[in-house]
């Protein structure tokens, strides 16, 4: 009788360490679960704060793009573009009349031929910046830059 009894109690104390054991491996389950939750919140948290930096930096972007396109078509600017086109064209037709009064004067052909090469190149550079000038201007007048610019914000809405 000793002999049954002694293997029933080994097979409770058996039993009853498998549940110590279930019980233990379900601590670390739930513990290890925790961390992972937290490592996720963090995730998250981490996540939502990237998010909100490139929407604000996005925003930060779009708002001077706006800037800069309404300076462009600003009387201001117009003018500063207006004045750069007038320089250019007095330096033009500065250059052209030294060029062709000197060119009245010199005595050599090689005298005249580089005179005259010298007035073709300051006319074309002059005529080239007019040309620029303009063409800035043009864009920033265009629809195109108008369609930009409200493209930009409708973004930004």
């Amino acid at each position: 009788g000793q002999k049954v009894a002694t293997d029933q109690l080994d097979k409770v104390v058996e039993y009853i360490t498998q549940l110590a054991d279930q019980v233990q491996n379900s601590e670390a389950f739930k513990a290890a679960l925790e961390k992972t939750r937290e490592a996720a919140k963090e995730a998250q948290a981490l996540a939502a704060q990237a998010q909100e930096t490139a929407t604000e930096s996005m925003h930060q972007a779009q708002h001077k793009l706006e800037e800069g396109i309404a300076y462009a078509q600003s009387d201001e600017a117009q003018a500063a573009m207006q004045q750069a086109r007038d320089m250019a064209q007095q330096a033009a037709e500065s250059g052209a009349a030294q060029a062709s009064a000197a060119a009245a004067y010199a005595q050599s052909d090689e005298a005249r031929q580089a005179l005259a090469q010298a007035r073709d190149t300051a006319m074309a550079k002059a005529s080239e910046a007019a040309t620029k000038a303009s063409e800035a201007a043009a864009y920033a007048q265009s629809d195109e830059a108008r369609a930009a610019m409200q493209a930009g914000g409708a973004q930004a809405s």
